[in-house]
């Protein structure tokens, strides 16, 4: 592994370390036998929505996905191959089966940079109704609008932000 990598990878798992102090709404599993790690899973204990096989569009409050990061991360990303989704029937218009689009993601995006795009489309305070991969959820998003956000909880907690701010 290029060496430049190596220490980046290094610095996410530390900037998770840092973090993951600070949320109660995801956890990161390492999936690399690797050191530096470069495959993650993301457990978020958040709202979002599920289609059912029946066709039901419900609330679910637990949702897997899957990080990794590619040799070439710091000069291209693939976003398809980097971020995708592990909890089946996510409704969203930015998920469609395993695929999620995250955006435009710039080269040597972080770990904590993209918990909080995936947070956000999961809990619909991220919706993009013009570029979609799911054309059904885009179509259902639009007549349900009122219902968005459905989880308004940020990643980032405020009482931790409190507990800081009281001890200083």
């Amino acid at each position: 592994m290029d060496r430049i990598l190596a220490s980046w990878l290094r610095r996410q798992e530390s900037d998770w370390q840092a973090f993951a102090d600070q949320t109660d709404l995801v956890i990161i599993i390492p999936d690399d036998a690797e050191s530096p790690c470069r495959r993650f899973v993301a457990q978020f204990m958040c709202k979002g929505l599920i289609r059912q096989l029946n066709g039901e569009i419900v609330e679910a409050d637990h949702f897997v996905a899957g990080i990794y990061f590619g040799e070439d991360h710091l000069r291209q990303i693939n976003p398809v191959q980097m971020v995708w989704m592990l909890t089946p029937n996510v409704w969203h218009p930015n998920v469609y089966g395993p695929a999620l689009c995250t955006g435009h993601l710039r080269p040597g995006v972080g770990l904590i940079d993209i918990l909080y795009q995936i947070h956000s489309i999961l809990t619909y305070q991220n919706l993009n109704l013009v570029d979609f991969l799911n054309p059904q959820a885009a179509d259902w998003a639009r007549e349900n609008m009122s219902r968005f956000p459905i989880d308004s909880r940020p990643l980032k907690r405020r009482r931790f932000h409190m507990e800081i701010e009281e001890k200083h």
